[in-house]
């Protein structure tokens, strides 16, 4: 059984994830989070409805996120933590007193060699396309501190990996490309599906196009 925090946001692994907890159930959550051995819980987008009062409709795939630190302030909770591994939802639990499930680890299959090599090439390609695009629309990634960004740039520079990289590297070279796209929540969770590696790469790359085509339109829009 693990709590879960829905949200109208999607994490992807190493996100920072920043709370602000102001509902007496989600108090209560945290509160035994700290008091537990195991100080993890996971997020999911909500498909239908409000973050807040319940009686929302929920994805099943999200983020593992490990509890940081919880701070009360402004009469609210400030919670930090850092977003690890997908997961899958594979039964909801009763609501009481705040959402729980019983989960899964998403497992991605693991590709031959060559694919490998392709995956990293294509990766580093994505990850030049992603700085240009931000650099072109003045947008601001959004996605936590300068480090992502630098992440970003050892993707786009291909100094990531020598000779045929494993697929720890690949996958971390994966989310250190997605968590930079500027795109909407929706289409963030479609990174976390499960599938083969080039294909996951194929739908990045697709997001990156149409997230271009749209900031572009709104600049010839307001222009």
């Amino acid at each position: 059984m693990t709590p879960v925090f829905p949200l109208s946001q999607a994490h992807l692994p190493g996100d920072n994830v920043v709370l602000r907890v102001f509902e007496p159930r989600y108090r209560t959550l945290f509160a035994e989070l700290e008091e537990s051995r195991d100080t993890s819980f996971v997020t999911v987008l909500i498909e239908r409805g409000s973050e807040v009062g319940g009686g929302d409709r929920r994805f099943g795939l999200g983020v593992k996120v490990h509890l940081e630190s919880t701070e009360s302030t402004d009469g609210m909770l400030l919670v930090h933590g850092r977003a690890d591994e997908p997961v899958h939802v594979t039964s909801w639990l009763e609501d009481d007193p705040y959402p729980r499930a019983e989960i899964e680890v998403v497992e991605y299959p693991e590709p031959p060699g060559a694919v490998l090599s392709d995956a990293a090439s294509a990766l580093t390609l994505l990850g030049q396309s992603v700085r240009s695009l931000l650099a072109r629309h003045g947008v601001d990634a959004g996605r936590g501190p300068s480090h992502v960004l630098a992440q970003l740039q050892t993707v786009a520079s291909g100094r990531w990996y020598s000779g045929t990289p494993g697929m720890s590297a690949v996958q971390h070279a994966f989310w250190d490309v997605a968590r930079c796209v500027p795109c909407g929540p929706l289409d963030r969770h479609q990174f976390l599906r499960p599938g083969e590696l080039l294909e996951r790469i194929r739908g990045v790359r697709r997001v990156i196009e149409h997230t271009d085509e749209v900031l572009r339109f709104g600049s010839e829009r307001d222009s």
